[in-house]
């Protein structure tokens, strides 16, 4: 069985997403791409597939029977619920929505629809951090007491990157907040922000931030903690820990090659990936391989937009948190 899709926004992660169904997955057959952008017609037809420039002409095409999600978060909501009243199951990168109301629409719209929602927190098919979770799922590590997580980009983004205050936390640490809630297996009930704009001018121009830390705590009284940095000299860097009551469980960042030379300089490693699509190329195909079969087997998507909403709720607790200077129950942003 190979499932029709169409593809809303073909931007540098749309672009990552029609390279790979088009050349990794054989369960979706990618058919027809929305982008109103001039460069977009060129990419899209060079891959052999159908441009158009309105969206809703994908969610209107009754040979579409999936439809995924890369266009500006603030159109995700109206996208998703769109798509589901269609009928179309749907693939949704991160964030679900700006706000909680929105995240609800969209989740809301999918459940009467009966349709499928899957989230694009690809990270979670990354097999060392899949693994971490197995193993405290099975209970390797006994009760987890402490999560940590680094998550640094080698480089500032470009400046023509949109900048908006709590914009980091929202696009960059959402990956993490999800990440935390998936390796604890449980639910984030306070944050605690420190962010700052230390090396970015643009960002601190507009009081977004290049460097954050944010303390957790989660529904069994366990602490996290994530680390975020636009900018590290030596490359992408991904580390992540679970230290539970009899053991720990740890993923170091991962290198092309593990090959080390050592000499009176001392020892050589292979250098860190270049940016995430490098790091977690095979997590991305993995990722809409699993929406593939979830449609196939009419199975529950492995990433909800339950998951997509708390992951947003923790990213909208920390920027209040960094804001206000104070500690922020998640309830004070939803129930």
């Amino acid at each position: 069985m190979s499932v029709s899709v169409g593809l809303l926004g073909a931007g540098f992660i749309g672009g990552l997403h029609m390279t790979n169904i088009r050349r990794h997955i054989p369960g979706l057959d990618l058919r027809v791409v929305a982008d109103p952008a001039p460069r977009a017609r060129q990419e899209v037809e060079a891959l052999g597939v159908k441009h158009v420039e309105d969206w809703r002409a994908v969610v209107d095409d009754p040979s579409i029977d999936a439809v995924v999600v890369c266009s500006p978060a603030e159109d995700h909501p109206e996208h998703v619920a769109a798509a589901a009243a269609a009928g179309k199951h749907i693939y949704c990168e991160k964030p679900i929505a700006l706000t909680v109301e929105g995240a609800d629409a969209a989740i809301g719209a999918a459940e009467r629809a009966g349709v499928l929602l899957q989230l694009g927190f690809n990270r979670r098919f990354d097999p060392n951090f899949a693994a971490m979770r197995e193993r405290v799922e099975r209970g390797a590590v006994g009760r987890p007491l402490i999560v940590r997580i680094t998550s640094r980009d080698p480089e500032l983004p470009p400046s023509s990157y949109t900048r908006a205050p709590g914009k980091m936390l929202m696009d960059t640490t959402i990956h993490d907040f999800d990440m935390a809630r998936f390796l604890a297996g449980e639910e984030i009930v306070e944050v605690s922000a420190f962010s700052a704009a230390l090396i970015d001018t643009h960002a601190a121009e507009v009081n977004d931030a290049d460097t954050a830390t944010v303390m957790l705590r989660f529904a069994s009284g366990a602490v996290g903690v994530i680390d975020n940095c636009r900018k590290a000299t030596y490359g992408y860097d991904q580390r992540a820990e679970v230290h539970g009551a009899e053991g720990l469980l740890r993923t170091d960042n991962v290198t092309e090659l593990t090959t080390v030379l050592a000499d009176q300089g001392g020892f050589h490693h292979a250098p860190l990936p270049r940016f995430f699509p490098e790091r977690y190329a095979a997590s991305f195909v993995r990722a809409l391989a699993d929406f593939a079969d979830a449609i196939e087997n009419n199975t529950p998507p492995a990433v909800s937009g339950w998951d997509g909403r708390q992951a947003l709720v923790a990213a909208l607790a920390a920027h209040r948190s960094a804001v206000e200077a104070r500690t922020i129950k998640i309830t004070e942003i939803a129930a």
